[in-house]
């Protein structure tokens, strides 16, 4: 794998779409800080490959200093911390292994980061996932929900880099540099946002930004703190 060609692609190539979105992310929601100890997860997709090579980048060319180690999981759960990303044979394609970030996985991983003495856990969510997240919670729950870019979990705090980065432009990424990835198969949502981006090239940003342009005053009502709040009580 030669990744110097992937490096120069990213600094090149994709700086606009891949590049300075991720340093966006990083900085818009403050997900590094000085000092950090950041476990980055490698499940063998591309997300996940892609958010370890850029943080790798990051703490290489960046300003602030962060120790980062990279946690690898196979389709047994069986889970290995590699100092050097180059051990983890990132961008070599999908190993077996594609599940998401919860359930006992979730437990293991966040057990490991613990005892490892992490206090950050990057994950390879993306502006994608946030539209779909969005649009299901709506149409299928009869809420309003998404992903946040930064969560908290017990003593740990889980971030998503690729928060900005659209589908689209890492399977671009993916094509340009010869890299071989399976794509997921398509479901209703995916489907529904395709077809919203034919009719428009915004929509899926205006998706995205609904859920950061919330005007509580003009709610019928919200959840805060685990308590229901109606418009009622401002009366």
């Amino acid at each position: 794998m030669d990744y110097k060609e992937i490096e120069r692609s990213i600094n090149k190539t994709y700086r606009k779409k891949i590049w300075s979105k991720f340093i966006k992310g990083i900085k818009n929601y403050s997900l590094i800080d000085e000092n950090d100890r950041i476990l980055s997860i490698v499940s063998g997709d591309l997300k996940s490959d892609l958010t370890a090579f850029l943080l790798n980048q990051l703490k290489k060319y960046g300003e602030k200093s962060f120790e980062l180690k990279f946690l690898q999981i196979d389709k047994d759960l069986n889970i290995t911390l590699f100092d050097e990303y180059e051990k983890v044979s990132l961008f070599s394609g999908e190993r077996g292994f594609n599940k998401e970030f919860n359930g006992e996985i979730k437990k293991k991983i966040i057990s490991k980061a613990k005892e490892s003495g992490f206090n950050k856990i990057a994950i390879g969510l993306n502006f994608d996932d946030c539209v779909k997240k969005t649009l299901k919670s709506m149409l299928f729950e009869g809420k309003i929900d998404t992903y946040l870019p930064d969560e908290k979990e017990e003593s740990l705090r889980i971030i998503s880099p690729l928060y900005l980065i659209k589908d689209e432009n890492i399977y671009a990424f993916t094509e340009f540099n010869g890299l071989s990835y399976k794509k997921k198969e398509k479901d209703y949502l995916d489907k529904l946002i395709d077809k919203f981006r034919i009719e428009s090239p915004f929509i899926d940003s205006n998706i995205f930004k609904s859920v950061e342009n919330v005007n509580l005053s003009t709610v019928i009502s919200y959840i805060e703190d685990g308590k229901k709040v109606s418009f009622l009580d401002n009366y």
